[in-house]
């Protein structure tokens, strides 16, 4: 009898190893904010709703930022500022942004280099005088021997304002326009960057940047920005005494403005203001 020997078969299966083959993990920035559109003063939330990210830089526009997840920020500036997150994680970055609209908290009634509510530069006297009572005060100055026009400054007291004409006679026709706006005590009502009669002085500067040039006397010293068309005086009081608004002109350098500008609106000695 023959015997037959089955033979097992012994199989070896290759093991397959997966060596450093993760899936790359891709970053996106994504936040909202619980309101496009405040008020100056007012908070924002932010939600953050970023994926793959684990580190964030908040730049609120304004220059302030934040490293929170999910910050918030009072915007304490009138303005439009694009609040941008830049979300980061181990491969990548991305970066999302939105605009927030803050308006301000006063009215706004004083244009720089256009004039004020109701009156713009260049109206006629006959404009002027039917929007406000004439129980105002009238002074003419005579400037023929140097310039050769006299100089009209009407002051309607119970407003605040000051228009200021020239004319080559004394007689103030209806057609004449006025050149210069001032507005003192009581006016009410802001310029678009929030000064106003009353605000501290200290503030223009904050809210103008450095002044293009200044006048200084024992009596009082003002700020001009020229190519704004806005000046700001005080009156050793420390804050806003008189605004002056004027058409802008494209240099900032005394030198370059005319006879009219500095002589009449630059060295002039405010009869007006009241104490």
């Amino acid at each position: 009898m023959k015997t037959m020997l089955k033979m097992g078969v012994l199989i070896i299966l290759p093991v397959i190893l997966l060596l450093g083959c993760q899936k790359e993990e891709i970053v996106t920035a994504l936040f909202s904010a619980s309101e496009t559109e405040i008020e100056r003063g007012a908070t924002v939330y932010f939600t953050n709703e970023s994926e793959n990210a684990s580190y964030y830089q908040w730049d609120f526009g304004d220059g302030n930022q934040s490293y929170d997840e999910s910050p918030s920020h009072e915007f304490t500036q009138a303005g439009t500022f694009d609040v941008t997150l830049v979300a980061i994680g181990s491969d990548n970055t991305d970066t999302a942004s939105v605009s927030i609209i803050v308006n301000p908290d006063y009215d706004i009634t004083i244009f720089e280099g256009t004039g004020i509510e109701n009156v713009d530069l260049y109206d006629s006297w006959a404009d002027v005088k039917a929007l406000y009572s004439l129980d105002t005060l009238h002074y003419i100055y005579d400037y023929t021997e140097d310039y050769g026009y006299y100089n009209h400054l009407v002051y309607f007291y119970n407003e605040g304002i000051i228009c200021h004409f020239f004319t080559e006679t004394t007689t103030l026709s209806d057609d004449d326009p006025v050149y210069f706006i001032w507005v003192v005590y009581p006016f009410e009502g802001a310029t678009s960057k929030g000064i106003t009669i009353g605000s501290d002085f200290g503030e223009v500067e904050e809210s103008y940047g450095e002044y293009e040039d200044i006048y200084e006397s024992d009596d009082y010293y003002g700020y001009w920005y020229d190519s704004k068309g806005v000046d700001f005086y005080t009156y050793n009081s420390g804050e806003v005494d008189e605004i002056d608004i004027y058409e802008a002109v494209k240099s900032a350098s005394l030198a370059a403005k005319n006879a009219v500008l500095q002589k009449v609106i630059k060295e002039h000695k405010n009869p007006f203001l009241k104490k």
